[in-house]
């Protein structure tokens, strides 16, 4: 597993094409970030307002105030379905619902949400009880303008809500002025009752616990018993099922029951983008198996290029094949679209570090610091690269400011080996062997190879690799490893790992 720092949870965020509820643990390889330290909407700063793209659009959570007990899951869901179609238009930049999700419940003026998330749209909805459904309103922001384009107000049914979401689509749509052939499609027709389903079980996986998708994998098996062939109900179970096993399920049967749901959606749909970006996930994250999952990642992209995590996908993928230009500038899109989830950033960050672009890295990180001055690992991070760059007395007072106790441990002991004071990073070592080898040996390894002891650091790899460390995924351009490049050892690793040794082929 990833090294987490003990008592820390692992953040879950939506999957491809908006729909699924996958792990951005996923993402959270060798410098994971604790669940909830995101950005805080609040205190934005006025400083170089950007507002994106001119066709970047945000959906923001519904305000279901004006609903009664029970009825929530419609809002919820319905954003979250405007928001996965509005993914599947090439003409628009969709910004995550990991981000839009910091303002909910909040009151925000319009403009500072744009700024925000960085785009120049808000679609953003109200929703009442109605005496046959309900009362929903739509409003469309402009940032640029700073100006409510437009406000439409509909009565609608339980069973008119289906079709309500193209009459909002087509809206923005025309508001944006895009093509017929850049607008997002329509929505496919269900049995009303296997989407009601669908939709309680969207609205149960965002409390983004255990239970919480255990109730949604039944929501979505009921689905799928009112409509067998309802692809998105399918995929979403395979991804809840995904989802409980890496947050501690026992049941050891859910990978490959993940695995038979998106099999059987290929074969009837090759081109269902929601399966491929699951099989890309699956082939990274459990079966380490990258040139497949970084294929299966692209494939997904030329589906639905609007998706955020189908682009960090294939860039984390092509991080760990070492193919930093290339991962650098999907990783660059992905943050782009999930602004205030800073585990992408700090990602992006390590990219530039290991591509040998401190100034990229360090500026990634500042970043982070300006939303959150206390998210964990990042002060550790500013160490590393301060090492790199022969500045340890300035990386000394990085480690010194790193608030999470294990990340502070991590890099002080790498400034002390800088600073030639072995003794003591001895101690502080033998202590991280001892606290925390259960779970961090790939960072064991890295201070092992960076001291020298070669020998050492290649018993705590195999270590790492035996524990399925999520840190092994980064071994190509870490500074901390180049030592032991020379060694025939380095290179029956990389076999074993089904790494290239030939970089440039």
């Amino acid at each position: 597993m990833a090294p987490y720092p003990r008592g820390k949870t692992k953040w879950l965020a939506p999957l491809a094409v908006g729909l699924l509820a996958v792990l951005a643990l996923l993402a959270l390889n060798f410098y994971p970030a604790p669940g909830g330290q995101q950005a805080k909407p609040l205190n934005a700063s006025r400083d170089g307002v950007y507002f994106g793209p001119r066709t970047s659009i945000a959906v923001l959570p519904p305000d279901t105030a004006g609903l009664t007990a029970g009825q929530e899951f419609w809002a919820s869901g319905v954003s979250s379905e405007l928001n996965r179609l509005l993914t599947l238009a090439p003409g628009l930049q969709v910004t995550s619902r990991n981000s839009t999700r910091f303002f909910e419940g909040q009151e925000v003026a319009p403009r500072i949400i744009a700024e925000r998330l960085q785009v120049t749209w808000l679609l953003s909805t109200v929703w009442e009880s109605g005496e046959e459904g309900f009362l929903l309103s739509a409003k469309l922001f402009n940032a640029r303008r700073n100006k409510e384009v437009w406000t439409a107000v509909y009565e609608a049914g339980y069973g008119q809500l289906f079709a309500l979401q193209d009459e909002v689509l087509q809206a923005v749509a025309d508001s944006i002025r895009l093509s017929s052939s850049k607008a997002p499609p329509a929505a496919i027709p269900v049995d009303p009752q296997a989407w009601s389903a669908y939709l309680q079980g969207l609205y149960a996986q965002d409390a983004q616990t255990l239970e919480g998708y255990r109730q949604a994998a039944r929501h979505f098996k009921t689905a799928l018993e009112f409509e067998p062939d309802y692809e998105l109900a399918r995929l979403s179970l395979a991804s809840a099922r995904l989802a409980m096993g890496a947050m501690g399920d026992p049941d050891p049967a859910l990978p490959d029951m993940a695995r038979d749901a998106i099999g059987s959606v290929l074969q009837a749909n090759p081109r269902s983008a929601g399966a491929l970006g699951l099989s890309s996930y699956i082939s990274r994250n459990l079966d380490w198996a990258w040139v497949p999952a970084l294929d299966a990642a692209k494939s997904a992209i030329g589906l639905a290029p609007g998706d955020a995590f189908l682009k960090t996908q294939a860039g984390l993928s092509m991080f760990t094949l070492g193919q930093f230009s290339r991962a650098i500038p999907l990783m660059e899109t992905a943050v782009a679209q999930d602004p205030l989830n800073l585990s992408g950033r700090l990602r992006l960050g390590l990219l530039h570090e290991f591509s040998a672009d401190y100034d990229g890295a360090l500026s990634n990180y500042r970043k982070i610091l300006s939303l959150n001055p206390d998210y964990p690992g990042v002060r550790a991070l500013r160490a590393r690269v301060k090492i790199i760059q022969g500045k340890p007395d300035a990386a000394l007072k990085e480690s010194e400011q790193e608030t999470d106790p294990f990340w502070a441990l991590y890099s002080k002991i790498l400034v002390l080996t800088a600073l030639e004071q072995h003794e003591e990073a001895s101690v502080l070592l033998e202590k991280m062997q001892e606290e925390h080898g259960h779970h961090a040996a790939y960072q064991v390894a890295e201070i092992l190879a960076f001291r020298g002891d070669f020998d050492e650091s290649f018993d705590w790899l195999d270590r790492a690799l035996q524990q399925r460390d999520g840190g092994m995924k980064e071994l190509i351009g870490n500074n901390f490893l180049e030592t032991l490049h020379r060694d025939p050892r380095w290179h029956e690793l990389m076999r074993r790992m089904g790494l290239p040794l030939d970089l440039e082929s």
